[in-house]
């Protein structure tokens, strides 16, 4: 049982209507089927879909195949039993979204992640040899998706993994925001680089524009980055702090980003990052000219695009070309689970690696 008409998403809650705007662009060959919050599943009209199919959807923050329903261990093992027997499994164990991004306590794990948890020890356990101990999954090896949701049946679904997914279970990094971080930017700066598969090295160095308050550069420096921020708003008295007590790790620019020159940058710059509240057009535009001072250093472009009409989707090719022209290969592009309306964009170089 290796291919399946069906096929699962998840996203964001209120995102499921523009799911399906987007999907009927992409794959118009899928109908949708089964819907609920942070869910919809397809059935395609075509021939049976194959566990390594591609998903070029931003949208979508995980998808698979879905090959059933389960109310409990016993069936999920029965499912799991069926889909390429014998074949060692990674098992990816997540929970429907419940609240939107920033509604929630967001210094607590995301809810149902414990239950979730619990479950997936047994259904290691069940499985015996079968499944990989907790690690990223690699090109090509199986992963098995079981999604919960209280007072719900699971969907139990799989897919082979490839660059198209998430090497974290739904898409979500596991991570909560310390109290002492002035904003919710934290959460976000820390799913990007993730999403990146970049590093927050010690020694890197950052431009972040639209910095105020801090809470993502909150979460570089605890790293022991070095950030130059580019806003003309207050930062929160703690990155103040922070930079008074060691001036080389943090430098305020507190001016627009059209006012910045490049004699104010450092020589070096790993990142550029994006996070203002301008329309996306105006801030990518802003953003590529700063990244045009320091092309020859930057290892990646790290942006957080307001999406206040998801038509803006379709400005992310014209951006992925523009990314190109400026020496960018690996691009990518998704609505990350500590988005609000906001799509992540990445492009990333290969660069010699330094300390």
């Amino acid at each position: 049982m290796n291919t399946s008409p069906f096929l699962f998403t998840v996203c964001q809650l209120d995102v499921e209507r523009d799911l399906k705007r987007e999907m009927a662009a992409l794959e118009p060959s899928l109908r949708a089927a089964f819907q609920r919050p942070g869910l919809v599943t397809w059935k395609t009209l075509g021939p049976p879909l194959a566990l390594d199919v591609p998903l070029g959807s931003v949208l979508a923050r995980a998808f698979g195949l879905s090959f059933g329903r389960a109310t409990n261990l016993e069936e999920t093992c029965r499912i799991v039993d069926g889909i390429c027997p014998g074949e060692s499994v990674h098992l990816h164990v997540f929970p429907r979204d419940s609240v939107i991004p920033g509604e929630g306590d967001e210094t607590q794990r995301a809810p149902g992640l414990d239950d979730c948890d619990a479950f997936r020890a047994e259904l290691e356990l069940a499985l015996g040899g079968r499944a990989h101990p907790p690690r990223p999954p690699q090109d090509g090896e199986l992963v098995i998706d079981v999604i919960r949701s209280a007072g719900e049946a699971m969907i139990v679904g799989a897919h082979r993994h490839h660059g198209g997914h998430s090497i974290r279970p739904g898409g979500r990094l596991d991570v909560v925001r310390p109290e002492a971080a002035p904003s919710r930017a934290y959460l976000k700066l820390v799913d990007a680089f993730d999403f990146a598969g970049e590093p927050l090295a010690p020694g890197r160095v950052a431009i972040e524009i639209g910095c105020a308050p801090g809470g993502a550069v909150y979460a570089m420096l605890e790293r022991g980055m070095r950030v130059i921020g580019v806003d003309p708003g207050a930062m929160d008295p703690r990155i103040v702090a922070m930079g008074e007590r060691d001036p080389l790790c943090f430098t305020h620019l507190a001016m627009p980003v059209g006012a910045v020159r490049e004699e104010l940058l450092p020589a070096q710059v790993d990142y550029l990052l994006l996070d203002a509240n301008l329309a996306p057009q105006v801030a990518f535009r802003s953003a590529l000219r700063v990244a045009s001072m320091r092309k020859k250093t930057l290892r990646a472009l790290i942006f957080t695009l307001k999406m206040n009409d998801w038509h803006y989707l379709a400005n992310l090719e014209s951006f992925a070309e523009r990314a190109r022209e400026l020496g960018f290969e690996d691009i990518r592009a998704r609505q990350l689970a500590t988005n609000r309306k906001e799509v992540c964009f990445v492009a990333r170089r290969r660069l010699p690696a330094r300390d």
